[in-house]
């Protein structure tokens, strides 16, 4: 069985968040995910390139 690790970014806001139908407090705080999933035995080297 292959593991996978996700890296996400681009999160919402900080803040109450009720139902997408409150009429106030209606912002999900993961308005749009952005990023990539990697099979766990590949991070290190994941790790290595992207900071070098």
């Amino acid at each position: 069985m292959t593991h996978y690790v996700a890296y996400l970014d681009e999160f919402g806001h900080v803040g109450q968040y009720v139902s997408r139908n409150h009429p106030k407090y209606k912002t999900h705080p993961a308005f749009g995910f952005a990023g990539l999933m990697l099979p766990a035995t590949e991070i290190r080297e994941f790790a290595i390139y992207s900071t070098s």
